[in-house]
């Protein structure tokens, strides 16, 4: 049951992430340290890069995927 569940959102997960490279609007963060500070420094620079600044308060997610 689990595992149908994963694949199934890997599936619906896969046509939002393609629209995103299609469109240029996806940015991607290399994790492989695993080290939390270091990788929130990098997130916080990509979002200094692109003079980030909300409008108003919403509802942010960070995605982050290990492995291929």
């Amino acid at each position: 049951m689990l595992q149908r569940r994963a694949a199934m959102y890997e599936q619906s997960s896969q046509k939002v992430l393609n629209y995103f490279i299609e469109t240029g609007r996806l940015v991607t963060v290399d994790v492989t340290c695993g080290i939390a500070e270091l990788i929130w420094h990098q997130v916080h620079h990509v979002f200094c890069e692109l003079d980030f600044r909300p409008q108003r308060t919403v509802n942010t997610i960070l995605l982050f995927a290990f492995g291929n």
